[in-house]
Formats: structure tokens, C-alpha cells, sequence
């Protein structure tokens, strides 16, 4: 299998790429995205790493673009529901729950779909990876990666 790389990161910057998730979308296009952490990262107003960046691939991999970069997201994974985009994960390392949607086919804008506070769910202190979304029939494509 021939693999390309999304995204280099110099070491010196100390910033790391982490969450990584990738999304066949019914069109076949893909949608990858990451988040940034490590002491070089880039912080939000309170400190808190809490950036990922979208990558959208028209070539089957062969080829990536940047699209867009959407903050407060962090440990997020993508899955798409009836033609939208859904972006679930934290607004920040240990912050709340958020779900955003992108009703453009994840190209460029994620609007605040849900956001909980993770105080209100019973039992449930910390969300502290991203997970895969399943079990919808919109999710992912049947057709596998070209090798």
C-alpha cells in the first residue's frame, strides 16, 4: 500500500499532531483531521490546547489540502449522518463535551451542534481521547482505500 503523508510537523517546533481520524464521505471524497499539542502548541485564552485542523482529499490520498482549522475542538472524530458533517469531541484538553456540524460537507464552517458540560453527565468526570463514531449508514463508505 503506497502511504502519503497529510501533514509534517518540524520537531522544533514542539508541537505535536494527535487525534488523528479520517472520514470517507459519500461523494468519496475524505476528510482527515488532527489536533496540536506539546508545549510549542497553539493555546487558547485560558491556556488549553484546543485546535484541530480539516484536510480534505479529492484524489483518494493522493493528494491533501488544508480547509479549514476550528478552535475549541480537541480529541475530536468526524462521521456523517443523513449528507452532514458531525466534528464530537472536547473544547479543550479535560473541557466540555461539544458536537459541531458542517452542513457543507465538512469543507469549511462547523457550527455548535450540542455542547454538554461533562458535570451534568452522571458518573462521567473526563472525556480524555477521541473514539470511533459506528453504526450509522451514512458513516463510511463500503469501498475501501485503494492499495
Amino acid at each position: 500500500m503506497k502511504l502519503n503523508e497529510l501533514r509534517v510537523q518540524d520537531p522544533a517546533t514542539r508541537t505535536y499532531l494527535g487525534s488523528p481520524s479520517i472520514l470517507r464521505l459519500s461523494n468519496g471524497d475524505l476528510l482527515a483531521t488532527h489536533d496540536y499539542f506539546g508545549p510549542g502548541c497553539p493555546l487558547n485564552h485560558e491556556g488549553e490546547e484546543h485546535l484541530t485542523s480539516v484536510y480534505r482529499s479529492q484524489d483518494n490520498s493522493q493528494t491533501w489540502r488544508n480547509v479549514t482549522h476550528i478552535a475549541n475542538a480537541f480529541w475530536s472524530s468526524r462521521f456523517a449522518l443523513e449528507g452532514t458533517v458531525y466534528l464530537i469531541g472536547t473544547t479543550q484538553e479535560y473541557g466540555s463535551i461539544a458536537i459541531r456540524r458542517s452542513e457543507d460537507g465538512g469543507a469549511h464552517n462547523y457550527h455548535d451542534a450540542n455542547r454538554i458540560t461533562y458535570h451534568r453527565l452522571s458518573g462521567f468526570r473526563r472525556w480524555v481521547a477521541p473514539w470511533a463514531v459506528r453504526g450509522t449508514a451514512d458513516c463510511q463508505s463500503r469501498r475501501p482505500l485503494e492499495r
